[in-house]
């Protein structure tokens, strides 16, 4: 199996949470094209991310991979709800037990310091959820006009439409001059 090879293009949501639920995607709204293909890539990604050091670091096991994608798809469940103004109330549900399962196994990061740490990346990625989800930043939670990558929209006046202009918004571009030219939808 191939890896991706994690760059900075991949770290665009503004959050380490909405980073995570970008590991899937395609070019449309299906989230098909899997990145984290073994419990290794998860690894990567969580060390391309800063999640956790080269070195000390336990390696993920298929069980934490699985545990994570799952918990992956029901907070992206939650997150994309809420960016289109809808916060679903079922996707709150099946999420509230990943929060108290990491904050049952959760500690101080630091003695002088509110912030949590976990032992194992799930817990970590449950964490961080929590954390977006009460930081006061879900305003500027947006979903991709293309795609279903997540993202804190930053600009001034909040009218970021893509994850990335280059990708998805050169794409929305491309489709709407053909348009134009053509008198029809895009295939």
């Amino acid at each position: 199996m191939d890896r991706h090879p994690w760059t900075d293009h991949d770290f665009i949501a503004g959050d380490p949470c909405l980073d995570f639920l970008n590991t899937v995607g395609d070019s449309g709204k299906t989230r098909t094209q899997e990145r984290l293909v073994d419990a290794r890539a998860l690894d990567d990604w969580a060390l391309a991310r800063g999640l956790i050091s080269s070195h000390g670091a336990p390696a993920s096991t298929a069980r934490e991979l699985a545990a994570a994608l799952a918990l992956r798809e029901r907070l992206h469940a939650l997150f994309a709800s809420i960016a289109r103004g809808e916060a679903d109330a079922l996707a709150w549900e099946a999420v509230r037990g990943d929060l108290a399962a990491a904050l049952a196994v959760s500690r101080l990061a630091a003695p002088d310091t509110l912030a949590l740490a976990a032992p194992r990346l799930p817990e970590r990625l449950a964490l961080a959820a929590l954390s977006l989800l009460h930081d006061g930043r879900l305003s500027r939670l947006k979903e991709c006009a293309r795609c279903s990558w997540l993202f804190l929209d930053q600009s001034k006046a909040r009218r970021r439409r893509w994850c990335r202009t280059e990708v998805c918004g050169n794409r929305a571009r491309v489709e709407r001059h053909y348009r134009r030219r053509h008198g029809g939808a895009a295939s």
